[in-house]
């Protein structure tokens, strides 16, 4: 055995030590339980509602932010464009996609492109707060259940914390 893999293999459990603190850290906090399991049903949050009522509520948010999606009836699986938006080095513009899960239901992203002055595109970001603002108007009901788990898990995270501090 090397050095090099000597100190590999002692470096391999502290790394794996700080990892489990971390995700330990975030789900010992009320509002990191909370933020977590927002994160976990936005990311796979799937619509039922119908698809053109949805872009339609997708146009209207995105409006609101600057940006100008076209008219549409989405098209499934297929990235549909705003309008770049002068700013930072040279704009931004949003791309909006609708991922058919089932006939009747479907994911939507929404992300972010930033160009430089020469049109390149150098960043692509997924903005999974506007994703949240859009099940929002979208579904209400079902947004308004996640919002009650994530607060029971963030309760439960608080009692548990309140027990080991006495």
């Amino acid at each position: 055995m090397t050095i090099r893999s000597f100190v590999y293999l002692l470096f391999l459990p502290t790394l794996a030590i700080w990892i489990v603190a971390l995700v330990a850290a975030c789900d010992a906090s009320p509002e990191g339980a909370r933020q977590q399991k927002l994160n976990a049903e936005e990311q796979t949050f799937v619509f039922h509602t119908p698809a053109a009522r949805t872009y339609d509520m997708t146009r209207e948010l995105l409006g609101e932010k600057g940006f100008t999606l076209p008219p549409g009836p989405p098209v499934m699986d297929r990235d549909i464009a705003t309008d770049w938006v002068p700013g930072g080095l040279g704009g931004k513009r949003f791309l909006v996609r609708f991922i058919r899960v089932e006939p009747s239901s479907y994911l939507v992203h929404l992300v972010s492109q930033s160009r430089d002055q020469n049109d390149k595109i150098y960043g692509r970001l997924r903005w999974t707060d506007l994703e949240w603002e859009l099940i929002q108007r979208a579904e209400p009901a079902r947004a308004l259940g996640i919002a009650k788990a994530a607060n029971h898990r963030a309760d439960q995270v608080h009692q548990r914390n309140m027990r080991r501090s006495r």
